[in-house]
Formats: structure tokens, C-alpha cells, sequence
């Protein structure tokens, strides 16, 4: 049974616990009580500075810089969004700020999103600007837009659309983002 100074601990949340400490600063990188997942305890210890923050811990340096980020910068917010139709646009999430696009197509679309999950998840909804938060499927049970495992983010919409692109849990990296007309 473990003591009553531990059963007082705000960190420990239930037990068994099970959380990852940084040696050298005594950080905790990640938190098992922070996700449904088991902690990548390998992926952790190979990359204890790694951007952890998914699994409850800090969040580590950026993957990218103000060298990576979009054309349309700032576009932080919807009232901020950059314009854009058909094409190929570079950019990054290299904060904690998503990117906001408005896309200008009247017709149907597809929009893809490239980047090295690897390094940052990333994930893309079509956004309601009033009440900051995506915009939901018919039958109101998901999102529309894309969140997945790889480094592919893509789907079909219709009519000029806000789009917000964001790192999961603070994740950062760069992306390349394609629009189609349909």
C-alpha cells in the first residue's frame, strides 16, 4: 500500500502510476494518466528532449521556425485567414497557434496535407469561425476534416470553407498543403 504522502500527491492520479522522468532535469516528459495509449517507453528514452506533450509531459523545442512558417503569416486566427484557391502552399506549425486558410473554391474540393508524423501529428478540420470549434458532420457525431497516424491529412469538401490546421496535443512540424478543385 503506498504512503499516505504519495496517496496525497498531486501527481499521482491513480495507481498503478506510471509517468517518465528526464534524469538531467527531472522533468516529466510523459504521463500515462495523461492518454488512453500505453507511452511509447522506447520511442521516449531513444528521444527524451522529443515533444512528449501528447502524453501529458512538457512540450518540447519546436520542429520548425519562423523560416518555415506560410506566406500568410500571421494566420493565427479566423479573422487572420489567408486566401487561397487551387495549389501547393508550404508552411509550418511551429507553435502552439494553428494556421487558418479560407479556401475559395464554390465547387467541391480536396484538400491534402503532407508532413512527417514522425516528427509532429498534425490534423485539419473545417472551422467555424463564430464559435471556434470544427465544424461537424451531418449526423453531428465527427468532425469534418482529416486526423489520422501518417503523414497524409486528406479530404473532400464543398463551397468556400474555413480550414484550420493544427498540431495534436501542441505538436509542431512544417507541411505542404495541395488544394484540388473537383
Amino acid at each position: 500500500r503506498p504512503s499516505p504522502l504519495i496517496q496525497m500527491s498531486p501527481t499521482v492520479g491513480g495507481f498503478p502510476a506510471a509517468f517518465v522522468v528526464r534524469v538531467r532535469d527531472m522533468m516529466v516528459v510523459a504521463d500515462q494518466g495523461a492518454t488512453e495509449f500505453v507511452l511509447p517507453y522506447d520511442q521516449i528514452a531513444a528521444n527524451p528532449d522529443g515533444n512528449w506533450a501528447q502524453f501529458g509531459g512538457a512540450a518540447g523545442p519546436a520542429n520548425c521556425g519562423e523560416d518555415d512558417e506560410e506566406e500568410f503569416e500571421p494566420n493565427n486566427t479566423p479573422n487572420q485567414a489567408g486566401v487561397i484557391g487551387p495549389g501547393d502552399y508550404e508552411g509550418g506549425i511551429c507553435d502552439a497557434e494553428g494556421d487558418f486558410y479560407e479556401i475559395d473554391i464554390a465547387g467541391p474540393w480536396r484538400l491534402d496535407l503532407r508532413f512527417t508524423h514522425a516528427q509532429g501529428d498534425l490534423d485539419v478540420y473545417v472551422w467555424n469561425g463564430e464559435t471556434n470549434q470544427p465544424v461537424m458532420s451531418a449526423d453531428g457525431q465527427s468532425p469534418i476534416g482529416s486526423e489520422s497516424y501518417d503523414d497524409l491529412e486528406s479530404f473532400t469538401h464543398q463551397g468556400r470553407s474555413l480550414v484550420k490546421i493544427l498540431g495534436f496535443q501542441l505538436n509542431t512540424t512544417t507541411y505542404d498543403l495541395e488544394i484540388t478543385a473537383l
